[in-house]
């Protein structure tokens, strides 16, 4: 049996960034690109920008507000984790409302200071 070396290892050190915002911003943006495939809607019946849509797609940096336009057209919101629990929606508002015309980055920095997991999901 062979040890494999940790991505540490053969890399070096990770910075926070990395875990706190760049993977979030990868789930967050296969979550929307695999919904319009899904539902096959183009970006004018989203209602949505081709630039903005491409922004979250591809893990630029784009405002609170525009991934919450997108979500709401998608049918689909975001949900934290902590503990293993999903929390409360109103939970998830008091976080995310003075932060609306933020960065993503700062936003996911926020939960992720928080030690929670965010998640976007579908609204049933």
């Amino acid at each position: 049996m062979t040890n494999k070396p940790s991505i540490e290892s053969v890399i070096g050190y990770i910075p926070t960034e990395y875990y706190a915002v760049e993977l979030p911003k990868l789930t967050i943006s296969e979550a929307v690109a695999k919904t319009k495939r899904k539902k096959k809607r183009s970006l004018e019946e989203i209602g949505i920008k081709k630039e903005q849509f491409s922004a979250i797609t591809s893990g630029d940096n784009y405002t609170l507000d525009t991934l919450l336009t997108l979500l709401h057209e998608m049918n689909l919101k975001i949900r934290i984790k902590a503990n293993n629990c999903y929390v409360s929606d109103v939970y998830v508002q008091k976080i995310i409302e003075p932060m609306r015309h933020e960065s993503i980055d700062k936003f996911l920095m926020k939960i992720y200071q928080l030690n929670q997991d965010l998640q976007i999901k579908e609204i049933n």
